[in-house]
């Protein structure tokens, strides 16, 4: 026979089974749909037209190829005995033994969690498992984002056309939410508020104006902006917590640059008023102290030495002065003498560079002469803030 299947497809021939004697490849067509019986390489035996072997999806051996059932050997329960394990009862009759463990139909399972699904029986050989668990499909009570993240469920919006109990916690997209601290509302992915975003007002990421904006969250700051130096941007248009430098003028008139930032969180006044005030401090404190301790100071006095002395308190035989430039070196040479002579302990300074390097020097100078100091120092250099520039205001008056 000339179109027989020993010779169009001798290959196919080698996996004839003795089973089909006296019947041989060369007396049957390959194009014959007459069942005949098949032995392959794998072993395994098996029913098929000689038609649907040589074609061109032949699939070979069915059960290699997943396409039948072969009980211990491809069957759901031979080769996932933990997966088979979930086969819940809702499939009876049918059992995990008798579908193969790649195949495409749908079966109902029920995971160690005690969730019940349904799903194809080749996802879950392919590793799927229980879809809540994983966050795939929606459960309310266990996986929706209300319950599993109550505080954060707060602040869902009610612009969201869905409440936050009727999606995930791995939901993607943009929702709407609602800061409870500013009232700004705001999109942003729920996995990125899970892993602790905050509001893009408070953080200053987004300005508005009537929200974040330092004209409205310092207005006394926002005074001191220098209209001409930063040209066409305004108070407005910046977040009090902008990193940005921008120009300042104060209403002592000094003009200097410095970020937004320093001037609202890290509280940094202008410069040249701040080395004023350092200048000033350490006679403001002695002032303070002594006044607590109903000690006597005088200030800018020459009865001591017949010079000028910055600061002399009688009571405590100390005398207190900024050390002067090289002209006046002779002259504080002269005052260290007649204090010596006089028994008066006489202390120099070097110019300070902040306000807490003058309080920890002034409150270390006069506990050594037994003063007692019982406030914090940074408490002291706010209250002598706070007089000075009341006497600033009086003489801008």
């Amino acid at each position: 026979m000339k179109n027989s299947l020993e010779i169009m497809f001798p290959e196919v021939a080698k996996q004839w089974s003795t089973c089909n004697f006296p019947l041989l490849p060369k007396d049957v067509s390959y194009g014959s749909n007459k069942k005949v019986w098949w032995r392959g390489e794998c072993g395994h035996e098996w029913q098929a037209s000689p038609h649907s072997r040589t074609g061109k999806n032949s699939p070979g051996c069915p059960y290699c190829s997943g396409n039948r059932v072969l009980a211990g050997f491809n069957d759901l329960a031979s080769r996932f005995p933990e997966i088979a394990a979930e086969w819940s009862e809702k499939n009876y009759p049918l059992r995990p033994d008798e579908v193969t463990a790649f195949s495409n139909k749908k079966a109902w399972w029920k995971g160690k969690c005690g969730h019940e699904w349904y799903a194809l029986i080749s996802s879950r050989s392919d590793g799927h498992g229980c879809p809540y668990c994983e966050d795939h499909k929606l459960l309310k009570g266990f996986n929706d984002f209300a319950s599993q993240y109550p505080q954060l469920a707060k602040e869902w919006s009610e612009k969201n056309k869905v409440g936050a109990d009727a999606v995930t916690s791995s939901k993607a997209g943009l929702f709407w939410w609602h800061c409870p601290s500013c009232g700004g509302e705001y999109s942003a992915w729920i996995s990125s508020r899970i892993d602790g975003s905050r509001c893009p007002y408070c953080v200053g990421r987004v300005v508005e104006e009537n929200l974040n904006s330092l004209s409205k969250t310092h207005p006394a700051i926002a005074v001191e902006w220098n209209c001409e130096k930063n040209g066409t941007i305004i108070p407005d248009q910046v977040s009090a917590l902008s990193k940005q430098e921008y120009w300042w003028k104060s209403s002592c008139g000094h003009e200097w640059k410095a970020k937004i930032y320093d001037r609202t969180v890290r509280k940094v006044p202008c410069p040249k008023c701040e080395q004023e005030f350092v200048y000033v401090l350490p006679q403001l404190l002695v002032m303070l102290y002594t006044g607590q301790n109903h000690l006597k100071v005088e200030f800018d006095t020459d009865d001591l030495t017949g010079i000028r002395m910055e600061m002399y308190i009688p009571e405590l035989n100390l005398a207190i002065e900024e050390r002067s430039t090289d002209e006046r070196n002779h002259e504080q040479k002269v005052k260290r003498y007649i204090c010596e002579l006089q028994d008066v302990r006489y202390i120099l300074y070097e110019p300070f560079k902040s306000a807490e390097d003058a309080a920890a020097f002034i409150r270390t100078i006069l506990k050594e002469h037994h003063v007692h100091i019982k406030t914090a120092a940074a408490d002291d250099i706010a209250l002598c803030r706070e007089k000075y520039n009341l006497m600033k205001r009086r003489k801008l008056r």
